[in-house]
């Protein structure tokens, strides 16, 4: 049944509040029409409201796009620290479109934190003490759609801080959420919810795109529902099977964005798998369909209960964005093969460019609302194009590789694009002290601007170019010392077992690059030490990553010379998309643990090696003088035996485990080493429900004279919830959402991060967990000799 705009709400989503500084707030929304309208500033130092009109494009024949941007008059700024509402209040007290029924006056009191009746902010703190940030990534709306793994969204549980105010005194509400890659879905969506996003994509955006017209007679030439896998394999897409639906055309990547951050748009109900038109070959794969579908379902159900929460999240919580691969499709760029084929494939090259062109209109608009409103720049020629109803001219803009037979020439120097941002949009982004932020908070693009130094080789997350762009070194002693927030799409500090043997193991077996994403930062040695060094220029870096479906806590202790400086890696993942194989990691944390396969793992580097030192590397370690055997960890054994470090001696720098540099004998102290120690301490746990109920257990055990059912089921759920929050400590495979902030303690300060873990299946559930872990950041107690 098509949308009728009249019978819609007047926001079809937001309100968001986007970038946000001491000066300047921005706050986005998506609508159904033109919005006449301002947005109202109300809060300390306002001597009437605040009014800041809109700047607005329309992306589709009904869906308009907006974003108000206040800055403070005078060239004053708002109170450090202090709380701010807002409204959007159109001419004439009169929404333009919108069902007349809507209460307007209810939507802003549901969006307001605690007893405030309409949204609001809280401006940057001025010490970073005070700083309260978080971190959410990997939000699919069916994810978890089996029983075994059914959970709802961790974003959601940020509801609570702005819930937990009564006083207003703004406690540990986030001042701001820095989302980490994958907001969307774009190569894995369910069917049941495919069907509203054509709906969306036909009805509020149309669209003419040609590319599409090779499927025959169905409306805008796509095939059937459910039907897209093979298609989009043929265009170049690596994302397999669950490419079922993937979207293909803008309107399908603006609909799901608009469906991820609200329930404007969602439909009364799903429909049964019965009138899907969903056909199978035989009674077997029938079911099968069936039970996937009535699963997607219930897992779409409980995303769309959290949304209302979700809404107020975002529209009361400074929220800058970064992609991944998920919003645009999986493991894209992802090397040498992947680029030199997509990209020579009109249609596979149209997909890539709508993803991307959504990207840019739905998230990086907030992100540098400025670039965006300004003509001339690449922000603003794309967004003019998609008003225009036109994609295919943004090619330059939005910073596609060009085609060609000798595309992409192998230099592993410069990046996929230029770096300077008058011709291409610069995805990454940053703030500082010049914002009135009392930390740099930093967003890497490991996307378009990657290196990759040969066809057959491995790619690098950044080349050297767009490394020197996006994270140069400090420009002085003062920003040295600032904390360096860095969000990254994929945590820099991974897993060894599965970085170092389990993706170079697939990668020998066709499609396994793709399989288990071969893209980790430390696939290209030498440009991975260059990120690690270019960190340790700075005294104290938070790094907050996603991508991985799994959380875990890394401390990296790096030392060249005298200095000594202290990093932590958070990594939050996913917020919405637990899978069996999550869980599986989850519960074998701890014997992975004690297996050394997680282990602290120190490593020193040399500028550069002697001949000498080189040809030792041809043969396994020597015994010592003593006659005594080299005992090494069997992963460096296996290292050795497969020629890995005979390739590193060769390398500038080299680095070697230090085991490995002391058996063969390499010079002491090295260039420059660091340590990677797995975040394992013990801390009881946050939550006082959790501590209570550990306690009251064992309380009746001591008390218990025979066997007692209550006491036996009490002792059973503290053990499960005991282990849930000791193995979560290392590696946690649950929904989840970090909430974090940096304490000074004694002159040290400290990262802490409380990992909000939601196992529950329904909202409303008291069974949140909330794992806290902490690690010490900025330079070390003791100087390296």
């Amino acid at each position: 049944m098509p949308i009728d705009p009249a019978n819609l709400p007047p926001l079809l989503a937001g309100p968001m509040v986007r970038r946000l500084t001491l000066s300047e707030v921005s706050v986005w929304c998506a609508t159904a029409g033109p919005l006449p309208a301002e947005l109202v500033v109300t809060g300390p130092g306002a001597q009437a409201d605040w009014r800041a009109p809109p700047v607005s494009f329309q992306l589709g024949a009904r869906l308009w796009a907006h974003m108000f941007t206040f800055k403070v008059p005078g060239g004053d700024s708002f109170q450090a620290g202090a709380q701010y509402s807002y409204i959007i209040e159109p001419q004439n007290g009169q929404w333009p479109t919108g069902d007349p029924a809507f209460n307007m006056a209810a939507f802003w009191a549901d969006l307001g934190p605690g007893i405030e009746t309409r949204p609001g902010f809280v401006a940057p703190p001025a010490r970073v003490e005070d700083l309260r940030f978080g971190q959410v990534s990997c939000r699919k709306p069916h994810g978890g759609s089996s029983a075994e793994v059914g959970c709802r969204d961790a974003l959601a549980l940020f509801d609570a801080s702005l819930q937990a105010d009564p006083d207003g005194s703004g406690g540990e509400r986030l001042h701001i959420i820095m989302h980490t890659g994958d907001q969307i879905y774009a190569d894995d969506v369910a069917s049941a919810l495919m069907t509203r996003v054509v709906e969306i994509a036909n009805d509020l955006v149309g669209g003419d795109e040609p590319e599409f017209h090779v499927f025959g007679d169905n409306p805008a030439g796509l095939p059937p529902l459910n039907q897209r896998t093979e298609f989009s394999a043929e265009f170049g897409l690596t994302a397999g099977a669950v490419a079922h639906d993937h979207l293909w055309r803008f309107g399908e990547f603006a609909a799901m964005y608009l469906l991820a951050w609200s329930d404007a748009l969602w439909p009364a109900s799903f429909p049964a798998f019965a009138g899907s038109g969903i056909t199978t070959d035989t009674a077997e794969e029938a079911e099968a369909a069936e039970a996937q579908w009535n699963g997607s379902v219930a897992a779409l159900e409980l995303f769309r209960e959290t949304l209302p929460a979700v809404r107020r999240v975002l529209a009361n919580t400074a929220n800058f964005l970064m992609f991944d691969d998920h919003e645009v499709t999986d493991d894209w760029n992802l090397d040498y093969a992947w680029i030199s084929t997509i990209y020579e494939n009109p249609v596979g090259r149209q997909v890539i460019r709508n993803g991307l062109a959504a990207y840019a209109a739905f998230q990086h608009w907030g992100n540098v609302p400025d670039r965006f409103a300004q003509p001339g720049t690449p922000e603003n020629t794309v967004m003019a194009g998609l008003s225009q109803g036109v994609s295919t001219g943004l090619d330059d803009a939005l910073a596609l590789p060009p085609t060609g037979a000798q595309f992409p020439a192998p230099d592993p120097v410069n990046p996929l694009r230029t770096m300077d941002g008058s011709q291409a949009i610069r995805f990454d982004y940053r703030l500082g002290a010049a914002e009135g932020w009392p930390a740099s908070l930093v967003a890497l693009d490991p996307r378009t601007a990657r290196a990759f130094p040969g066809p057959d080789d491995a790619i690098g997350r950044i080349a050297p170019a767009a490394l020197e762009a996006m994270l140069p070194s400090p420009a002085d002693a003062a920003e040295a010392a600032r904390p360096l927030i860095l969000s990254l799409p994929a945590p820099f500090l991974g897993v060894n077992l599965l970085e170092h043997f389990a993706q170079p193991a697939a990668n020998l077996l066709p499609g396994g690059r793709s399989a288990l994403d071969v893209e980790p930062w430390t696939a290209y040695g030498k440009g991975y030490e260059t990120f690690i060094a270019r960190l340790a220029e700075y005294e104290a870096v938070i790094a907050l990553s996603g991508d991985v479906h799994y959380g875990f806590t890394r401390q990296m202790t790096y030392a060249v010379g005298n200095t000594q400086v202290r990093a932590a890696q958070f990594t939050a993942s996913a917020s919405k998309n637990a899978e069996i194989k999550t869980m599986a990691i989850h519960t074998l944390a701890d014997f992975m643990t004690d297996l050394t396969l997680i282990r602290p793992r120190e490593f020193y580097g040399y500028d550069s090696l002697t001949a000498a030192e080189r040809q030792r590397f041809i043969r396994p370690p020597q015994p010592g003088p003593g006659g005594d055997p080299v005992e090494l960890p069997w992963d460096d054994v296996i290292d050795i035996m497969l020629g890995r470090m005979l390739r590193r001696a060769t390398e500038e720098p080299a680095v070697f485990p230090a085991e490995v540099a002391r058996a063969y004998g390499l010079t002491e102290p090295p260039s420059f080493s660091y340590t990677v120690d797995p975040v394992e301490d013990e801390l009881e746990p946050a939550d006082q429900a959790i501590r209570t109920l550990i306690s009251e257990a064992a309380t009746a055990q001591t008390n218990r004279q025979h066997w007692d059912e209550t006491a036996s089921l009490q002792m059973l759920k503290a053990s499960q919830k005991a282990d849930l929050f000791r193995m979560g400590r290392v590696i946690c495979g649950l929904p989840q959402a970090g909430a974090l902030r940096v304490e000074d303690r004694q002159g040290q300060k400290v990262a802490v991060q409380d990992l909000l873990v939601a196992p529950g299946h329904r909202p409303g559930q008291s069974d949140v967990v909330k794992i806290s872990t902490e690690v010490e950041i900025g330079p070390g107690d003791v100087p390296v000799a």
